[in-house]
This record gives C-alpha cells, structure tokens and sequence, in this order.
C-alpha cells in the first residue's frame, strides 16, 4: 500500500497571491460585467449561425463542387449577417461597456488625479460630453476639455468589431473549402449530405471542425465495418446526426469564448480611453499599468507571467520569453480568448520599479506544473478512482509537489497505478504466433527508465539502428536487457558471434541488489531473435 508522506510545498497557486484593493475591485467589476452582458453576446452569436445555416441550399454546393472557384458563394449570406450582428449587438453593447466603464473608471482612481474634485471634468454619457454651460460654478472648461468619444473610444470600437467580422469571416470561408477538400477524396458523399455538413459546421474554428471532421469519418467508416447492409444515404444521416450534436456543443463553447473576450477587451480599453482622455487634459500624471489575473487556479501561463507586471501608461506588456506566445506584444487584456484580466492604474515617476512576476518568481519545477494544471488535474482524478482518495495525495496542489519534486515516491505512486489496470495487468509477456516477443513500447534514444508496466518490453533504438530490449518484471521493475553487439568492447563482452549478451537485475525492497553479465541463452536467442 502506497502511504504519501508530506512533502514541502512548492507548487505556486495563484489564490495565493495578494491583490491591491483598487485591483481586487477591477477584477470584481469585470466578473459583474460578464455576469450581466455575457448571455446576450452568446445568444446573439448562435442566432446568427443558426439563421445563416437556413441560407446555405444545395445547389450553391453542388456548383462549388463542380468548379471551386464558386465556394466562396456558399457563404454570401452569412457574410452579410455578420455586420448586421456588429451593428445591432455588437457595437451597442460596446457603448452600453464604455458608459459604465468611464463612470467606474473616474469612481476608481480619485487616488491619483491630481486636480481638486470640484475641477475635474466627469463622465455622464458616452454620447453627451461636458460642454463648458454644464460644469461647476466658476470654473471655465474650454472646449478641447470635452470628452470625445469617437477619439477615444469609438474608433477603437469600429476597429475591434471590424476585426472580428473579418476573423469569423475568413474562417467560414476556409471552413467550407476543407469540407469541400474533404469529400472531394472520399468521393462517396451525395451533395446532400455534403450541405448538410457545411451547415451543421457554421461557425467552428479551423481547429474544432478539424476535430469535428474527423468525429464524422470515424463514424461513418464505424458504420460500414459494422453494419454492412446500411445505405450509404443512412450511413451519411446517421454520421451527420451525431457530428452534428457535437457540432452544437463547439459552437456554444467558439460563443462564449468570443463573448467573453470581446466584452472584456471593450470593457478594458473604455477605462483606458478615459485614464488616457485625463492624461491628455492634466488630470492625470504619470500613470502606470499593472496586471491582474483572474485570481483563480485556472490562470493560464502567459497571464500568470504578466500578473503584477507594471508598465508605463502607453507602453505594451511584454510576455516573458520563458512563456510560450507567439502573439504581439499585449497592450492591455485580454491576453487571448476566454481571458478575464483586469489592469489597475497606479501612480509612478519614469523610475518607477518593475516588481518580479509571479512567474519570475518560480522555479523551472513551477513554471512545468502550472503549465501542466489541466493534465495534471485529469491525471489526478484518474488516480483518485483507480487507487482511492486514501492512497493517494489529499489534494491536487500535494499531488503536483509529489510528481515534480519526489521522484522516488512519485514512480513507486505511478507503478501501483499502472499495476491496478486490468488491462495491464498480465501474468507473462506478449508473444507472436511464432513465438517471438512483442515489444509493448519503443523509443529512439534517452535513458532506460527505472519502472514501467508490469511485463513491459521496451526497444530501445541507438543511433546505428540497432535495438536494445529491456524485460520489466511483474512489479514493474527491470528485470534483464538483451544486447545485440559488444558495445564496441570485445574484450568485456565476448559473449556469441556478435558479442551479444544478457544483463540480469536483481531487486531487493525496491533497491538494485545485483547486475551481472552473462552469455544469452538458446531460449533467450528465439525469444529474441528479431533485434538478432
């Protein structure tokens, strides 16, 4: 029975770290906003590929089939349906954003505007500056003091649904020219069922209809195997059923991912669109950024990188080149779909210090188990099940500290595991029909490892080609190696015709007690006579 003894900890979790109030706040007011706009955004995305998939008919794919050039025109309705979605969902909601996000923003940072409150000019409608007839008594606003929104903000807005129109177009677009692609080499497909598909796909990504595609040929060529007196007409409706059930579950994930995105990054850049307005107008000086994660155990590596990292007001943040991103450099969140980071702004001077990251802070040990939270978080439910929640580390951050900074006690972990899989647990090697060993796993190069499966085979390949083959015994431990050569060294291997030898592990209490070398013998030399 495996007992797991408390390790030190050392896996960072990031509900750990400490948050300034005005960044607590940020994050507090982007969650609320999500909560209260996020519905919509989604709701409004799946109506508009729900009724853009009504508008694909069958004769517009059957011309494409017949002359590529013409698959573009599958899409023309969707494409007019995407800028009726900016201008009546997406470009409203912006504004409804940045009205609160103005207001919010003046609320938030009184801390660091330096002209008395009486003086300073605060937002009341996107649409409706200050004029200089609405400000305090004896105070004189000139008009460049008003607060311009189309400067500001709106331009930005124009852009980012631009720029979103543009991606989901492009997409759909290549989306259905892979289909086109797609069944073009199978060749057995009715332009039926082929118009089907391309609905049922409006408004995947490249990678989800990737995996959708491959979820329908699998399907269909399940079907065949197994029911062989199926039409290929039943065939096609019932693959196109099932991927399109999978297809409904990928569109509402895209949604949500793009609602959230989209949401936040107008709600960020509203509050940036004032702080900078202030700035302009001496409410404001010298003013930084600084990065705040979600805060929650599901942060991702390239924000955990940049939480805490401050930058000069119309400077980007700059991604650790620890950090795997192939992006631009970010100049406010969020960081990529699905991010729910906040910034605060804060007061500085041009000396200002850049504290250490929570990611400069980890070891190489941290960084790995916080890039591998979602695996690892699968694996340890898995070994939960298999061994019970009593043989195992009480929780995932202890399980994490067991598997990057004990290894001893992590493989013997692992070997119980691998040993309570029935589909594992043999009571001999595998053979061929002729009675020749099976090999259960193969590398190229690297180091033997110490355990594995119980009556494993591994074939090692050197870099001349030839194999080493390494027995595991019924605990997972090696139990002997087969050699085909010398090694180069006659004088210490001069065993057979090739030097071939045997190697032969003892163990005792989970220790090597004895190797020794010896001459191969005859059964040996059949068993192995393939790596000969």
């Amino acid at each position: 029975m495996f007992v797991y003894k408390k390790a030190k900890p050392t896996v960072v979790r990031l509900y750990k770290s400490k948050y300034s109030e005005k960044a607590k706040k940020a994050l507090k007011r982007i969650q609320e906003m999500l909560k209260q706009h996020e519905k919509e955004i989604v709701a409004a995305l799946l109506f508009l590929w729900l009724t853009a998939e009504e508008e694909i008919d069958e004769f517009t794919v059957t011309e494409a089939l017949s002359d590529k050039r013409k698959a573009d025109n599958i899409n023309d309705k969707y494409d007019e349906y995407l800028y009726e979605f900016a201008d009546e969902n997406l470009l409203p909601k912006f504004d409804s954003l940045g009205e609160q996000a103005f207001k919010t923003t003046y609320e938030d940072n009184k801390d660091i505007i330096t002209m008395p409150d009486s003086q300073v000019i605060k937002p009341t409608s996107i649409h409706s500056p200050i004029l200089p007839s609405e400000a305090p008594e004896n105070i004189t606003i000139p008009q460049t003091n008003q607060f311009d929104y189309g400067a500001f903000y709106g331009k930005w807005c124009d852009k980012r649904a631009g720029n979103l129109i543009v991606e989901l177009n492009e997409v759909q677009h290549q989306n259905v020219k892979s289909i086109l692609n797609d069944v073009t080499r199978q060749g057995d497909i009715s332009p039926q069922s082929i118009t089907r598909r391309i609905k049922d796909t409006v408004g995947l990504t490249q990678r989800q209809l990737g995996a959708n595609q491959k979820y329908y040929n699998n399907i269909r060529r399940s079907l065949k195997e197994t029911n062989p007196r199926l039409s290929a007409k039943e065939i096609d409706r019932r693959a196109g059923e099932a991927a399109k059930k999978y297809a409904d579950r990928q569109r509402t994930d895209r949604a949500k991912s793009i609602a959230r995105s989209e949401l936040n990054a107008a709600h960020n850049q509203a509050a940036y669109s004032y702080v900078k307005w202030c700035i302009e107008h001496g409410y404001m000086k010298n003013v930084y950024r600084k990065w705040a994660t979600s805060g929650n155990d599901n942060v991702c590596p390239i924000c955990l990188a940049l939480n805490g990292q401050i930058t000069p007001f119309d400077k980007p943040y700059k991604v650790p080149s620890s950090v795997k991103y192939n992006g631009n450099d970010i100049m406010s969140p969020p960081a990529h779909t699905s991010c729910c980071c906040g910034e605060e702004f804060i007061e500085g001077n041009k000396n200002v210090s850049n504290p250490p990251s929570e990611w400069d802070k980890m070891t190489d040990t941290e960084k790995k188990a916080h890039i591998n939270y979602h695996s690892d978080k699968e694996q340890y439910k898995a070994y939960k099940k298999r061994l019970g929640r009593d043989n195992v580390p009480k929780s995932l951050e202890k399980f994490q500290d067991l598997k990057y900074n004990n290894n001893e006690e992590w493989n013997e972990l692992k070997a119980q595991y691998n040993s309570s899989n029935p589909k594992y647990n043999r009571t001999g090697y595998q053979r061929s029909e002729d009675g020749v060993i099976i090999a259960t796993n193969h590398r190229k190069g690297g180091s033997v490892p110490k355990l594995l499966k119980p009556y494993s085979v591994l074939d090692m390949e050197k870099k001349d080609g030839h194999i080493e083959r390494t027995f595991y015994d019924k605990d997972g431990n090696i139990s002997k190696q087969i050699h085909p050569t010398n090694h180069g060294n006659p004088k210490l291997h001069p065993y057979g015709k090739n030097g071939e030898h045997t190697h032969t592990y003892v163990w005792k209490d989970g220790e090597l007690s004895d190797r020794t070398i010896r001459e191969m013998t005859d059964k040996e030399r059949k068993d192995n006579s393939d790596i000969l």
